[in-house]
Formats: C-alpha cells, sequence, structure tokens
C-alpha cells in the first residue's frame, strides 16, 4: 500500500538509509509492480513509510532534493534522489567503476569531492553537520524545487504525476528531461519548451575547442613549408651546359696524367723498415708504491689479473726487467679499426699477427724511466701512446714534456686506483682517465682491464694511428 506524506524527499531518504531500510526500483508508480535492478530500467523510487510500517512512499526518482551540487551553487542547483542513491550505493568503489556504472544507468555523475560527503550524511556519520551544513538548502527556505512531495496511493496517480509535474517545473531549463505528465481532466500534458543555459553552452563550446585535434607539422610541411612546391628543374636546365663540360674536362685530364711509379730507393726502405718495426711503448711509474709496477704489469694487462706488486715480486723472485712486452688480442673490427686500413701503408708484420680467430695480436713494451725508453731509439717518444701516473708530479721531471697538461696532449693519461681511495683532484685537472681496481674483488679486473684497451685504442687511432697497425 502506498501513502501520502509531505516529508522532505531528503530527508526520508536520510532516515531510511541510515536506519539501514531498503529503498526499491520501480518501473513505475506502481506500488504492486515487481522491483528491478537498475535505474535505466526504474522510474520510480519506493521507501519505506516512517510513520506505517505496512506502507510505502513512492516517489519518482528524478526528485530533486536541498543537497547542493557545490557549496557555491543556488538553491535550485542540487542533486535529484537517483544520483545519492547511486553515489551511496557505490561508496566503496573506485572512481571509475563507479563513474562507468552511472554513464550506463544514466544518473548524474557526483563530484570525486563530494562522494564522501553524500555517503556520510546519508549514512548518518555527519550528525554534527560539520561537513553536509554547506551544501544543504535549509528546510523551509523558498526555492524554485518545491521539496514537498506528496506520494500517491496505490489507486490512483495523482499524486504522482504531481509530483513528476514538480520535478518537471524545477527542472525546466536544466538539462535534465521533462516528464510526460497528464493534466486534472485525463489530457495529456505539452512538455516544456528547452531552454539552453548559455554558461553550460559555453563551457561546452571551450571543452570543444580544447580537445579539437590540431594540426601538427611534421617532416614533409616542415621542409617543404605551407605554400607551393617550387620547382628547381629550370636552375638545373641552366647550369647542365657547364656540368656537361666540367665532366669532360675531369676524363680529359684523368687520361692525360701519367701513372706515379713506385718509390723503391734504397735511401727510403731502411727508414719503412724501422718505422715497420716499432712498436708502441707504455710508461709506468718507478714508485714502488705505484698499483701497477713491473712486476705485476704482464700478467695485469694481459691475463686481467690483478695481484699486488709486493706479492708478484716475491713470486717472481728476481729482479725486475727494465722493458716488459705486452702481447695483446685485440678483436678485428672493433670501435678503433679504422674500416682496416693500414695507416700509411705499413704492414706491422713483426708487432701485429692476425690470429685464426679473428683477432689481432699488437705487441706494446713497458718500460718505468727514461733510461729504459732510450734504448728504443731517437724516436722513442714518437711511439709513446700512454702514460700511467700515480698522480704524483715527480714523475714527469726527466720527461720529454715536464708540464702534465702538455705532457698528456702528446699521450694518452691513466690513472689506476683502488675503489675505497679518495679522489685525486689532479687528474681530473690533466685530462687523464681514472681507473679503479678492487682490492678484493678479482673478478671486477676483467672490465677494468677491458676499458683500459679500449680507452687507450679509441685514443691511438685518433692522434697516433701510424704507430700502431689499425
Amino acid at each position: 500500500m502506498a501513502s501520502t506524506t509531505t516529508m522532505d524527499p531528503l530527508r526520508l531518504l536520510q532516515t531510511t538509509l541510515s536506519s539501514k531500510g531498503t529503498v526499491d526500483l520501480l518501473p513505475s508508480d506502481d506500488p504492486s509492480s515487481t522491483p528491478v535492478s537498475t535505474f535505466s530500467e526504474a522510474s520510480h523510487l519506493s521507501f519505506p513509510d516512517p510513520s506505517s510500517s505496512d506502507k510505502r512512499i513512492i516517489l519518482p526518482k528524478t526528485t530533486p532534493t536541498r543537497f547542493k551540487r557545490t557549496p557555491q551553487s543556488t538553491a535550485s542547483d542540487t542533486w535529484d534522489l537517483q544520483a545519492l542513491l547511486l553515489a551511496f550505493l557505490r561508496k566503496d568503489a573506485s572512481i571509475a567503476e563507479y563513474a562507468q556504472e552511472a554513464v550506463q544507468q544514466s544518473v548524474e555523475l557526483v563530484g570525486v569531492m563530494q562522494r564522501k560527503v553524500v555517503a556520510d550524511y546519508l549514512e548518518g556519520k555527519d550528525t554534527n553537520g560539520q561537513q553536509s551544513a554547506q551544501y544543504l538548502v535549509p528546510e523551509g527556505e523558498p526555492t524554485s524545487i518545491d521539496t514537498s512531495v506528496e506520494a500517491s496511493l496505490s489507486s490512483t496517480q495523482v499524486s504522482t504525476a504531481a509530483g513528476q509535474a514538480a520535478a518537471t517545473a524545477a527542472l525546466d531549463g536544466s538539462t535534465t528531461a521533462t516528464a510526460q505528465t497528464t493534466t486534472a481532466d485525463g489530457r495529456p500534458a505539452k512538455k516544456a519548451k528547452y531552454v539552453v543555459n548559455r554558461e553550460d553552452l559555453e563551457a561546452y563550446k571551450k571543452i570543444v575547442s580544447f580537445w579539437e585535434p590540431k594540426q601538427i607539422a611534421d617532416r614533409n610541411t616542415v621542409l617543404r613549408g605551407s605554400h607551393k612546391i617550387n620547382n628547381f628543374g629550370n636552375v638545373r636546365d641552366l647550369i647542365q651546359d657547364r656540368l656537361k663540360g666540367g665532366k669532360e674536362e675531369l676524363r680529359r685530364m684523368q687520361s692525360t696524367r701519367q701513372p706515379a711509379a713506385p718509390v723503391q730507393s734504397s735511401s727510403q726502405a731502411p727508414s719503412q723498415r724501422r718505422r715497420r718495426q716499432a712498436n708502441p711503448i707504455i710508461l709506468i711509474s718507478p714508485s714502488s708504491s705505484a698499483l701497477i709496477t713491473m712486476y705485476n704489469v704482464k700478467r695485469f694487462l694481459e691475463e686481467a689479473v690483478y695481484e699486488p706488486s709486493d706479492f708478484a715480486r716475491a713470486n717472481s723472485g728476481r729482479i725486475a726487467e727494465d722493458v716488459v712486452q705486452i702481447n695483446h688480442k685485440r678483436q678485428i673490427g672493433s670501435s678503433s679499426d679504422k674500416g682496416g686500413m693500414d695507416a700509411g701503408g705499413l704492414s706491422g708484420a713483426n708487432r701485429a699477427e692476425r690470429t685464426a680467430a679473428g683477432e689481432k695480436l699488437v705487441r706494446y713494451f713497458v718500460v718505468d724511466g727514461v733510461d729504459a725508453l732510450s734504448k728504443f731509439g731517437d724516436d722513442a717518444w714518437d711511439r709513446v701512446v700512454c702514460v700511467i701516473t700515480t698522480g704524483q708530479e715527480w714523475q714527469f721531471r726527466p720527461y720529454k714534456w715536464t708540464e702534465p697538461k702538455e705532457l698528456f696532449h702528446h699521450v694518452k693519461g691513466i690513472h689506476f686506483k683502488f675503489t675505497n681511495d679518495p679522489p685525486n683532484p689532479k687528474i681530473a685537472i690533466w685530462n687523464v682517465a681514472e681507473l679503479k681496481i678492487d682490492p678484493v674483488k678479482r673478478y671486477i679486473d676483467k672490465s677494468t682491464v677491458s676499458d683500459f684497451w679500449r680507452i687507450l685504442e679509441a685514443w691511438t687511432a685518433m692522434h697516433k694511428s701510424g704507430v700502431v697497425d689499425f
């Protein structure tokens, strides 16, 4: 049985939900109709009558309430019953899920900031009204919405039609569609004329203009420009004769040019042989505290295994040699290869050997002083490609270039240090590459030595390509 009530719709909804009551979705205003499961199928909401347990109050689902959309909204800009009910029922759902369901069921979407306020108010948690007070239109205050709605009796539909007529009149001029009602004599009432809200229309135009696809310039439009494509074929025709004459002149000069005879003078042969026998030289520090000495340099650069100098000296049981030969296997086609070309036409037969595994064996000599360096002849400094320094300037006093900045302009500087040693500020000023050796982890040595050869070969290929056969 349906009853008539003058109770405020918002108060009725809050009383029902806060007392754990049930709100049914009905497809019509008939209280005996079977409830449906979605708002899109329903047209009315059925509430339990607080004054009678065997009666129900039926209201249209679009009945406006006193709950404003925002605190700044006017008294006529409020949410209807279905919007508040759906926001309460999906209060625990994510924003995406709630928005999707609201769109599917054609229900207005309550804003993100208002969802919790609506849920707390309808559930009765906001007892003191601190959150909801700014959203509520006071009861009894004159508004454009008639908040006193009468529910229809089960025998007639007069009150339901009146409620729909009141909702239609209240929402006239807004974006909510009007409802079809009947007059007192049974004739169908005319639908209210839809009036476009100018503020909403301007906001819609701004949104559409912002999201309209904009023309983005691509490579062709930038190169060609926005105007007509120019054809420079006439320019090509003008210089066609000149280009043809230039080509003929070039062919005539090539045909008359005499081939140069190969130089095989005996005076140049010894110089060329000496150049072919030249090997790149690496200078290290003679300091006994250096990480790389004549005792451990060979195993470190050839086998990529670092051992302390004292330990290597004790194992060798002999005095260190003044010259140590390093055989380095360099991969053919690495970044330091210049297309496999022999610099200056030199083959380097006695210092670079190609192996069957696609590698090139390059021989380096390591010395720790200028006395041993002088054994390589007058051009010894031209063959020095690297100086391994400890960061001490006294190491450079007997060198050809005593100033560090000048020295490392002619040779590549390398500085080895332990990973836990403090940085040396001079290294950055001298343009020296810094490589770190771990005191304990020997498996890192391979990476360190690989970086050493990569840096040295790249520098040599750029500055002293004639010393090493690239």
